[in-house]
């Protein structure tokens, strides 16, 4: 293979990769933007004319793939293969880290929380929060349906583990998603489905992931650890999904991801606070935790699907 058929390859999945991964889901404008940022900048046709495979100039192309490599690696920790030609996990001790948009704001103003505009956290960031509980950690969303796949579709040391770990120090995990067949959930998803077709499916995707999290739930909790892995489920409208960590003590951590109409739940904006540097907005979103679990049922038995 040439050189030039090479480097158009390496274009071709790196723009599939950011465009498709979970973590990134980027269209052409905000990869154009990181790449400027980057001081790697190409025009707008010049990226569509290499995304459609159409004729480009060799510097271009150098530029892009040169561009495209830095922003993979510093995101998603991947690098080529060219003898299995795909982009694959590196080896070696790697820190994710996002590349702002040029032109994005990037002054402190030193606020007791973290906006991040882009969406769910990574992964790794997420982890590194389990990993810090020593009470009780609570995953409150809808259909959980991404959180679960962290423990079926991901490698035990990405997230499975650490989940297992702080178990086994008597840290209580808590799943909440919304009760598949209240009239709650059956008058928001109809709702739902007016823009996301696909939201029809949502209460039967619900009942399916309620029985991945029980059977989760048995495989750690037969274990005998002194902290426990369960499953509820609840009635309330959602308003937002919640990660928090040791919430009722002075230590206590959230990431909220607020819901908004018309927007995917994922790329929906979240806030990152602590009870010590927010306590007011902490407070506040206590309150609303507490009135969502308070009137949960325990999920046991398994939906018959």
């Amino acid at each position: 293979m040439s050189i030039r058929k090479n480097q158009l390859q390496i274009i071709q999945k790196g723009l599939q990769l950011l465009m498709t991964d979970e973590k990134t889901m980027y269209d052409q404008i905000t990869i154009l933007n990181k790449l400027k940022f980057l001081e790697f900048e190409i025009s707008k046709a010049s990226l569509s004319n290499l995304y459609t495979q159409k004729q480009v100039g060799n510097k271009i192309i150098k530029k892009a793939v040169e561009g495209l490599t830095i922003l993979i690696k510093s995101e998603l920790c991947m690098e080529y293969n060219i003898k299995t030609d795909c982009f694959e996990n590196i080896l070696a001790p790697c820190k994710m880290q996002k590349v702002p948009e040029f032109g994005e704001l990037q002054v402190d103003l030193n606020l007791p929380y973290t906006l991040h505009t882009k969406g769910r956290l990574f992964i790794s960031e997420k982890t590194k929060l389990i990993a810090s509980a020593k009470q009780s950690i609570y995953e409150i969303g809808i259909r959980l349906r991404r959180f679960t796949d962290y423990f079926t579709t991901r490698s035990d040391e990405e997230y499975k583990s650490y989940v297992e770990n702080v178990l086994s120090k008597g840290v209580d995990f808590k799943c909440y998603l919304l009760d598949p067949d209240s009239n709650i959930a059956q008058l928001y998803f109809r709702d739902l489905a007016k823009i996301f077709p696909k939201e029809k499916k949502s209460s039967e995707i619900i009942k399916e992931t309620a029985n991945e999290l029980i059977s989760i739930s048995e495989e750690f909790n037969k274990k005998g650890y002194d902290g426990k892995f369960e499953v509820f489920i609840y009635s309330n409208i959602p308003f937002n999904a919640f990660l928090a960590i040791d919430p009722f003590s002075s230590n206590g951590q959230m990431i909220v991801q607020h819901y908004i109409y018309g927007l995917e739940r994922r790329k929906a904006p979240t806030l990152q606070f602590t009870k010590k540097r927010a306590p007011s907005l902490f407070d506040n979103y206590l309150i609303a935790l507490k009135a969502i679990t308070s009137n949960a049922k325990q999920l046991t038995k398994r939906y018959p699907i």
